[in-house]
């Protein structure tokens, strides 16, 4: 029940929904919330599954924890791992009409909101110690929802409050319409010395260790629009996109000069 007030999160050590193999497999009206997956996912997609659908539901406040530390345990999904490598043909994921929340408090305002996103999206976090790299200050290496492979289309969808990040996606093609919004995914950390730290999206173009592939895996790939990614509703310059190899972002994004964070100066 999406209505239930209960405080208490149930533990699973397995994902509540898993699906190895079929032509096609819907979740419609779902809902699933205050849970934690200990080395799983909540939803899990085998890579024998030629289409998946995911419309009208909603995940909220689902934790995924981790009994190692290596990095490709961490860059599966808290809420969906879908893994569309060994498909003869290219596997197709939708998202329609959904949302997804995670556990970010949003903190009172002190402030007019548009100061407020003022002051994140234009001051850099490494402004003073340029000779480090942003993948170092602003990295990560979690997310809601881990794809590789395959071709997924996000519509009417709502990521917001992540703080391990929204979305992962490693080979592949990522298609985000304009009616998908990215709100106050943000790192817990943050200071009065340094803005909150965005985390949307990971786009990971290293795919030298994707194996037994039936179909050619294409580079990884984004088409998105600026109107996606907002703070507190409104539209910010800061996508808080992490690109990892070879990356191609396109759509209203493809002249961005940062994906980080567009670092301006003020007089």
């Amino acid at each position: 029940d999406p209505k239930d007030s209960s405080d208490k999160h149930l533990t699973f050590d397995k994902p509540l929904i898993e699906v190895l193999r079929g032509y096609e497999f819907k979740l419609t009206k779902v809902y699933i919330k205050d849970l934690t997956f200990l080395d799983a996912s909540a939803v899990t997609i085998g890579s024998q599954i030629n289409q998946v659908y995911i419309d009208e539901s909603e995940f909220t406040r689902l934790t995924r924890k981790t009994s190692t530390d290596v990095a490709d345990y961490k860059l599966k999904g808290s809420v969906l791992d879908a893994d569309f490598t060994t498909k003869e043909k290219v596997p197709t994921l939708s998202i329609k009409n959904s949302n997804f929340e995670g556990n970010y408090v949003i903190p009172p305002k002190t402030e007019p909101a548009t100061t407020q996103i003022k002051a994140r999206t234009n001051k850099p976090v490494n402004a003073d110690e340029p000779e480090i790299l942003d993948e170092e200050k602003c990295g990560w290496e979690e997310s809601a929802i881990s794809i590789i492979g395959g071709v997924t289309d996000i519509e009417n969808t709502k990521f917001k409050q992540f703080t391990q990040g929204a979305i992962y996606i490693k080979g592949g093609s990522l298609n985000i319409l304009p009616s998908t919004t990215f709100d106050y995914n943000f790192s817990p950390y943050s200071s009065d010395a340094r803005p909150n730290l965005g985390r949307n999206i990971i786009c990971d173009g290293d795919l030298t260790q994707i194996e037994g592939t039936s179909y050619e895996i294409p580079d990884t790939h984004i088409h998105a629009d600026p109107q996606s990614f907002l703070e507190d509703g409104e539209p910010i310059e800061s996508y808080w996109i992490l690109r990892k190899g070879e990356c191609k972002i396109d759509g209203g994004l493809s002249n961005s000069a940062s994906y980080l964070f567009q670092p301006s100066i003020e007089s």
